[in-house]
C-alpha cells in the first residue's frame, strides 16, 4: 500500500471485509478515501466521502474523482473488476489498482486486466498466522516476502520464443509464470500449458521483488 503522505485519494469500488478494514487503516493515516457503491456501506468511517451511483459507470467514477486519484481499490467479483479496471485506465492510465481477490479462479484474470496487485484476504491471513508463529519476535513482515506482478517481454530471439507455458515454468521456475498475453494483450491471456509463446508476446510472472529483479537480468531485453 503507497505511503499515506504520497496519496490525495483513494477510491474504494464494492464492499467486503476487507474493504472496511482497508478503509479504516486509510482513513487513521489521513487519506482522503471516496466510495462508489449503489448504497452507502454499512458501518462506513466519518470522513469518507460517499457517492451513490452504479460503481462501473463512467459519471460514478468522475464523481469519486478517478481522475485525480492515486489508487483504486476493489472489492467486486472478477468480471465486474475487469471492467471496473478498463473503465478505470481510460480515466487515469497511472492509477494504482489494488483488487481483493473474490473467487477461487480469479486470480491470474485480475493480474491480466491491469490490478497492480491482487489480494486474497484468507490466504493473506493464514500466511501472517504462520509467520506469526514461526516468528514470534518479529511483527513485521519481510519486505521481500511479498508478492508482486509483473510483464516479461519475449523479445525477437528469446530464448522464451516458441516454447510452451509448461515449459517456462520449469525454465524460470523462481518466479511463477501465470500467463503468456499474445502481443502484450491482456484480455487473451493464455494459462493452459500448452500455449506457445512468441517474440512480441509478454509473460505475467509473480514473484518477490528480488526474484522479479533476477529474472529481469537475466531475459534477453529486459529491464527490472
Amino acid at each position: 500500500m503507497p505511503h499515506a503522505k504520497d496519496l490525495k485519494r483513494y477510491i474504494v469500488l464494492g464492499w467486503d471485509s476487507s474493504a472496511a478494514q482497508a478503509v479504516k487503516s486509510l482513513v487513521s493515516l489521513g487519506v482522503e478515501v471516496a466510495v462508489a457503491a449503489e448504497t452507502a456501506p454499512a458501518g462506513l468511517p466519518q470522513g469518507v466521502k460517499f457517492f451513490a451511483g452504479p460503481p462501473l459507470e463512467k459519471d460514478s467514477l468522475l464523481a469519486a474523482g478517478i481522475e485525480h486519484a492515486d489508487g483504486l481499490l476493489l472489492a467486486l467479483p472478477a468480471d465486474d473488476a475487469r471492467r471496473a479496471i478498463a473503465l478505470a485506465r481510460t480515466l487515469n492510465a497511472a492509477i494504482h489498482v489494488v483488487a481483493s481477490l473474490q473467487e477461487d479462479d480469479s486470480e491470474i484474470a485480475l493480474w491480466a486486466a491491469g490490478a497492480g496487485s491482487v489480494i486474497d484476504a484468507q490466504k493473506e491471513a493464514g500466511r501472517e498466522m504462520v509467520r506469526l508463529m514461526l516468528e514470534p519476535g518479529n511483527s513485521t513482515p519481510e519486505e521481500d516476502d511479498r508478492i508482486y506482478c509483473s510483464r516479461l517481454p519475449v523479445s525477437p530471439g528469446s530464448p522464451w520464443a516458441g516454447l510452451r507455458l509448461a515449459d517456462l515454468r520449469g525454465k524460470l521456475s523462481h518466479v511463477s509464470v501465470a500467463a503468456i498475453l499474445p502481443g502484450g494483450n491482456s484480455s487473451n491471456a493464455l494459462s493452459n500449458d500448452d500455449a506457445r509463446a512468441s517474440a512480441g508476446d509478454l509473460l505475467l510472472v509473480l514473484g518477490t521483488k528480488s526474484q522479479l529483479e533476477a529474472t529481469f537480468r537475466t531475459a534477453d531485453g529486459g529491464t527490472p
